[in-house]
């Protein structure tokens, strides 16, 4: 069955992405951020592929009406949802599970 962590646990750049925008929500849910342009060498249409993912899943939030574009991007672009911190914090638990059951496993 397919559900919509499955993007996440199989796509790396997507999961950083996202993990980039919830940085700063732990410290003030309402701010925006910058939209990231490129990172680990990914180019400008693979970007506008992976924002749209994390936009088509309530992953993040696009703030449309207030944004500045500058030189090198659009800053106040971006936050992330509640859905996308539940994402990314059942992710997290996952991972944490799988490497609780190695260690038992590596025990046994």
């Amino acid at each position: 069955m397919f559900d919509d962590l499955d993007r996440l646990r199989g796509n790396a750049k997507l999961r950083c992405l996202l993990d980039h925008y919830a940085q700063p929500a732990d410290e003030n849910q309402e701010a925006w951020q910058d939209r990231v342009m490129s990172f680990d060498g990914t180019e400008a249409a693979p970007m506008v592929k992976l924002h749209g993912d994390l936009l088509a899943f309530g992953w993040i939030e696009q703030n449309s009406g207030f944004t500045v574009n500058q030189p090198d991007g659009v800053a106040a672009c971006y936050r992330i949802t509640i859905t996308g911190q539940k994402a990314l914090k059942k992710l997290m638990r996952e991972k944490k599970d799988e490497s609780e059951s190695d260690r038992w496993t590596e025990a046994a």
